[in-house]
Parts: C-alpha cells; sequence; structure tokens
C-alpha cells in the first residue's frame, strides 16, 4: 500500500469541508455521513499499529503519521462521532456547518495520528480555526462575540505550543512527539498550551463561553474533540506529571457551585465537562498504565454521553426556543425519544454498572486507589465521580423530561423528531451500552497495556452503594430545604473577574495613577516656568514695562552674563 494513503482520512475529510461550499445545499445531508462511513470503514481495514509515514522537509525529517494505540482508539471515536454529529444536522441545509464539522473532525485525526510536533501543530490550527466557524455559525451577535473570544484562547494556546515545539526541537534536535519534563521553559509552555485546550481553571472561559452559544452542528460536536485533544497532548507530554493531580483536583471541584446555581442548562453542562476533565486530569498525573487506559476510554464515554446531552439541549432549544432549566419540564411526554436517550446518557454519566460510565471510572479509581497518593485523594475523586447525579439525574434529567416546570409555560407540542437525529443519538448511546455490558471489548483494546478486571462483584456493590448514600443524603438535604436553589442565580460571576480587572479595571487605574503622576512630576517645571515668563521679584517691572515684555528681561540678563563673562 502506498504509506501517503495513511492520510487518506484526513484529506477525505478537509476535501469535501473544502468542496461542500460549491455544491447544491441538498447535498450536504449525505454527502458528509457518506463520506465520514467511507473514511471509517477504510480506516478499520487499512491502518495498524506501527504503521509510519516519514517525509523529509529541507534539513528536517518529519513522521506525518505514526499509528499508535491510542491514536487507533482516539481515530474511531472521531469518526463516530462525526458520523452521530452529520445525522443530527442532516435536517440543517447550512453548508458552513457541514464544512467545519469535517474540518473539525479532520484536524482531530490529524492530531492523533501525527508523529511529529509540526505535523501535530498544523492540525491542532485546523482544529482551532474550525471550532470557530462551529460557534460563528450560530449567526448572532452572542455567538459572534463568543466565537472571537474563542479565537483568542485558541490562538493563544497556539503560540504557546508552537514557541514550546520550536524551543524543545532546537535544543534536543528531535521533532518526535515524546514525554517533555517541567524542569525546561518549553515543558512549562507545553502545560500552557494543552491547558488552555483542556480547561484548565483560569483558562476555561472559552469552554464555558462559546458551546453553549455554538451553532446546531457546535452544539452537537464540539465537546468531541477541543478538550480531547488537549487531553491527549497531556497524556503524550506529561504522564505521571506530579502536578496534574492538584490542577486535576481544582478542575473537578471549580465548577461545584455553577452546575448547581447555573440556569442555563447548556452552561450546566458546559462547566460539568470541567468535573470530567478534572477526573481524567489528576489519572493522568498519577500515569500508571491502569489510569492512562482509564482516561482513555473515559475520554471514549465522556464524549459519548456528553454529545447525548448536548443534542439534546439543542433539540429543545430549536423546538421550545429556551434550555431555561426553570422553564423546562415535562418534556417526556412529548420528546420521548430524547428523554430516553438522555436517561441512559445519565446512567452512564453516574457510572450505574452495566454502562461504559462505570467500566471507564472504575479504572481511574481503581488507578488512583493503588498509586503512592494519599487515600483521600482517592475518596475525593470518588464523592466527585457521582456528583453527576446533582446535574445529570436530578437537573438535567428528573426535572427537564419527568418533574413540572417551575414556572408556567405553555405545554409544547409532540415533537416528531427526523430519523436521522434518532440515528445520531442511537450511536453514542450503543457505545455506552456495548461498553457496559461487554466489558472484556475494552479489556482486549487499552493502549496501555493494563490487565486489571474492574467489572467485579465487589466494585459493583461498592458503586451501588456510592451512588445510593449521595442520592439519599441529596433527598435528605432537599427535603430540610437545601436542594437545589428555588431561584436560579441570574448573573454567576466566574474567573471572567480576574480577566476584567487585569485587561480592564488595572489598565484604566494605570492610566488614571500616570496622569496623576505626569500631573505631579510636570507641576515644578510647569511653575518654573512660569515664573520665568512671568517673574514675582522686586525687578519684574523692567520686564513688564518694555514693550516685548518679560522676553527684554531675559536678553539684557543675557548681555550682561555675557559681558561678565568677558571681564572675567
Amino acid at each position: 500500500m502506498n504509506e501517503w494513503l495513511a492520510l487518506l482520512p484526513v484529506a477525505l475529510f478537509l476535501g469535501m469541508a473544502c468542496l461542500l461550499p460549491a455544491l447544491p445545499r441538498a447535498w450536504a445531508a449525505w454527502l458528509t455521513p457518506a463520506t465520514i462511513v467511507f473514511s471509517g470503514l477504510w480506516a478499520l481495514m487499512r491502518l495498524e499499529v506501527g504503521q509510519t509515514l516519514d517525509y523529509s522537509l529541507m534539513d528536517y525529517s518529519l513522521t506525518l503519521v505514526a499509528v499508535d494505540a491510542l491514536g487507533l482508539l482516539m481515530l474511531g471515536l472521531f469518526h463516530l462521532a462525526a458520523l452521530a454529529g452529520s445525522l443530527f444536522i442532516a435536517p440543517s441545509k447550512d453548508r458552513l456547518q457541514h464544512s467545519a464539522l469535517l474540518a473539525y473532525f479532520a484536524g482531530g485525526i490529524g492530531t492523533v495520528l501525527a508523529g511529529d510536533w509540526i505535523s501535530f501543530f498544523i492540525f491542532f490550527e485546523i482544529i482551532a480555526l474550525s471550532g470557530v466557524g462551529l460557534v460563528l455559525a450560530a449567526r448572532n451577535t452572542q455567538a459572534t462575540a463568543a466565537g472571537v473570544r474563542y479565537l483568542l484562547f485558541q490562538i493563544a494556546a497556539g503560540v504557546t505550543i508552537l514557541t514550546a515545539i520550536l524551543i524543545e526541537g532546537g535544543r534536543s534536535g528531535d521533532w518526535a512527539m515524546r514525554p517533555v519534563g517541567l524542569d525546561t521553559p518549553a515543558g512549562f509552555l507545553f502545560l500552557l498550551g494543552f491547558g488552555i485546550k483542556a480547561g484548565f481553571p483560569l483558562l476555561h472561559l472559552w469552554l464555558v463561553d462559546a458551546y453553549p452559544k455554538a451553532s446546531l452542528a457546535g452544539l452537537a460536536v464540539l465537546v468531541a474533540v477541543t478538550t480531547k485533544v488537549g487531553l491527549f497532548g497531556l497524556m503524550t507530554v506529561f504522564p505521571g506529571e506530579p502536578w496534574l493531580v492538584p490542577i486535576g483536583v481544582l478542575m473537578a471541584l471549580w465548577p461545584t457551585g455553577y452546575v448547581l446555581a447555573e440556569r442555563n442548562l447548556r452552561r450546566v453542562l458546559a462547566y460539568s465537562m470541567m468535573v470530567q476533565l478534572g477526573l481524567m486530569v489528576v489519572a493522568i498525573g498519577v500515569g500508571t498504565p491502569l489510569a492512562l487506559d482509564g482516561v482513555a476510554w473515559h475520554i471514549v464515554m465522556d464524549v459519548s454521553f456528553k454529545m447525548v446531552f448536548f443534542m439534546a439541549m439543542a433539540v429543545i432549544l430549536t423546538h421550545l426556543g429556551t434550555t431555561d432549566a426553570h422553564r423546562l419540564g415535562g418534556l417526556a411526554k412529548t420528546m420521548p425519544w430524547v428523554a430516553s436517550a438522555v436517561v441512559i446518557a445519565a446512567m452512564a454519566n453516574i457510572a450505574l454498572p452495566l454502562t461504559g460510565g462505570f467500566m471507564s471510572k472504575k479504572m481511574i479509581l481503581a488507578a488512583i486507589e493503588g498509586s503512592s497518593y494519599p487515600h483521600a485523594l482517592y475518596w475525593l475523586m470518588a464523592s466527585l465521580s457521582v456528583m453527576g447525579i446533582l446535574y445529570a439525574w436530578v437537573r438535567l434529567t428528573w426535572r427537564v423530561f419527568f418533574q413540572a416546570p417551575l414556572e408556567p409555560t405553555p405545554t409544547p407540542t409532540k415533537l416528531a423528531l427526523p430519523i436521522s437525529q434518532r440515528l445520531a443519538f442511537l450511536i453514542p448511546i450503543s457505545v455506552v451500552l456495548l461498553v457496559g455490558w461487554l466489558p472484556e471489548l475494552s479489556q482486549g483494546f487499552r493502549p496501555f497495556g493494563s490487565d486489571v478486571t474492574v467489572f467485579t462483584t465487589k466494585t459493583v456493590v461498592a458503586q451501588l452503594i456510592l451512588l445510593g448514600s449521595a442520592g439519599l443524603a441529596y433527598a435528605l438535604l432537599a427535603h430540610f430545604g437545601f436542594g437545589l436553589p428555588k431561584e436560579g442565580v441570574r448573573r454567576l460571576w466566574d474567573a471572567n473577574l480576574v480577566y476584567r480587572w487585569l485587561f480592564r479595571t488595572l489598565p484604566s487605574h494605570l492610566v488614571i495613577a500616570g496622569q496623576r503622576i505626569q500631573g505631579a512630576l510636570s507641576s515644578p517645571f510647569k511653575t518654573g516656568f512660569g515664573w520665568l515668563a512671568h517673574p514675582r521679584w522686586p525687578l519684574k517691572h523692567l520686564g513688564q514695562s518694555w514693550p516685548i515684555g518679560a522676553m527684554a528681561l531675559w536678553v539684557a540678563a543675557l548681555f550682561f552674563v555675557l559681558l561678565l563673562l568677558g571681564i572675567l
């Protein structure tokens, strides 16, 4: 086989993304999924672990493709997510959304197949630019502003990663993707760049800002690539890095208040992503084969059930015009297909046994429990791992689909979901159920070679006890009036306060302080020059009596000085 065919999936996605704008609008509905299916089947049959594509550019030897087990797993995930997203937006004839979706996943596929940093960076930037397109395709003022802010963060991540690549490549002469320590400037820049992509605290604002305001396609698929490539980068560069453990804990704790108090359910889901991302960042910091395998499979599960949640929000927004938690309720009667998908996704989110979320979370928690870190870390992450009971089950599933709305709203008409969108929900649901019912499938394909069995009677009973305890605790708190807030907070401030202070408040204070300092320093000079121009001493009448005013006085004084110097 021609080794250049290893890049065929990327070429197909990018080629069709460029071609769609020139084709009739109706063609996009079937050309997009057809491209994805053909690419996926070809990759399944032709790509295998160990396959490479080397290329020489001037004095550099690059590896455009280096297939490994983790890359193949991510490749399969991206194809399934792209297919689900393309089916979900099939009723839309917006060619921008179809093209941006294909380009977005082309970038994701390219990054997980790349074997050198230069190739990785090229596809890294394709993700950023196409992601902006998925946000801007909503075509409204809020989406435009959010898209610009999204682009600024992605540019910052790209520039940081590129600087790290140039520093590390120039220092070592090796451009291959590999672990880099934090004891070098390049390592710190890699951590910062991938931290932006993964949504580290203080660097996460683009996530909770752009995702809820994105287009139909953006709501469906943005969850699948950007943050996951950030995690992929951390797994490649920093496996076992201790600093990732406290960062991950902070990530998982950060959104706790927001997922409980925020009324916009799209923002609730965006914040809830940080909980799962934090759990995975902690596991990358642990760095054992079991921990990394758990991260790899939890990426698959997280993309699957989060896509269901976001697609459900897109359907509700399109049908009802709002995702306000207080204005939604009882939608299971009018949206039974969506409700069923959300129930299964919520079960996977809280790691209920016989779902894929149970398998992947238990791998991560088992790795944390068996590590050298204090046992308190295990209990903290285990507790945070079931927080989905509050946002995924109570807020999103029970209140939206089964409980009456908190505010009076008109009864919605029954929704006839198109067949393509039903299939879009079915794909990720099938993934979480298949892996949950047949965990040996995942055991046979673990990228880092761990062989620990997590689906045992002990783990099942322990998880049921943990979930039951969390549910009982919430029920008791709610009974005594300490459940979810009755009145949603209208304005929730986040790290944007820091950015507002840095980029608006602080500069304005600096300008005011500079003006005051300038005034204080210039005041003596102004006084002195004023005194010279209008002297206030006994002989001032000499200058004031001459027709040319004060200048005559100083001409006379100048002649006096010259005369004096001549005498001396």
